[in-house]
């Protein structure tokens, strides 16, 4: 079954019904202006992948001659469980050249607790429960663990992804992981100031946390789009960054 453009990369049949709005288009448009600039042999992280939109975006690009690359390799982590089962159930349908790893990003290999207990066909923000926030208990998320509503699951940090798989080198680091990218950063630094990872298109959560990704990125990387929530009133912010040079 060939990938389908139009179709399968874009929409789920598990979406409700007007799910995917201009955000989701806006946040293509950015994929596509990254992907105008690339060349050759393609590769993608998509971190919290949900069911692997973009992924599926890239593979019906390069399947159906969309933009002429020579081919592409995709990773796709998810730690919600249907989610994750979605994605499997997708790349496998659909051929796609992707690894898809269950779990969270972080800045170090570990364990965390994930919020699961809400209803995954309706909700895409689930986050990894902080026990902690900025060395203070969370009351709410302990409670969230003694009351069974998260499930424990591993993190992963981009550079050990990287070496795992054997990607030599990312053209597109992608992130929409509710707050977590500022850690999810920070373990990606050696691909980074290395040069291996040339472009990251990220989902900003909250002011502050732009504000902070701007100074752990800039000596290595120039941001070419910052737009701020609420910008065409859309959720999130964005940003995206190109490798210097």
């Amino acid at each position: 079954m060939g990938k389908l453009w139009s179709g399968y990369s874009f929409m789920d049949k598990c979406l409700p019904a007007g799910r995917m709005g201009a955000e989701t288009k806006f946040q293509g448009k950015l994929l596509l202006s990254i992907l105008r600039e690339t060349k050759g042999y393609v590769t993608l992280f998509e971190l919290g992948a949900g069911w692997g939109r973009l992924c599926l975006t890239l593979a019906g690009i390069v399947d159906n001659g969309i933009m002429p690359f020579d081919g592409y390799r995709c990773l796709a982590v998810e730690a919600e469980p249907t989610h994750y089962q979605w994605a499997r159930e997708h790349f496998k349908s659909q051929d796609i050249k992707a690894e898809l790893v269950h779990g969270a990003v972080s800045d170090k290999d570990g364990w965390c607790f994930f919020h699961s207990h809400l209803d995954p066909r309706v909700h895409y923000g689930q986050e990894i429960n902080q026990l902690f926030n900025h060395g203070i208990p969370s009351p709410h998320n302990i409670m969230n663990v003694l009351t069974g509503k998260t499930s424990v699951v591993r993190t992963h940090t981009v550079d050990i992804l990287m070496y795992k798989y054997g990607f030599e080198w990312l053209d597109i680091l992608q992130m929409d992981i509710q707050g977590a990218e500022y850690k999810a950063l920070k373990g990606a630094m050696c691909g980074i100031k290395s040069g291996k990872i040339k472009n990251i298109l990220i989902n900003v959560h909250s002011d502050k946390l732009g504000f902070e990704i701007k100074d752990l990125l800039y000596p290595y990387m120039q941001l070419v789009w910052d737009s701020p929530r609420g910008y065409r009133g859309y959720n999130d912010g964005y940003q995206v960054w190109s490798k210097n040079g």
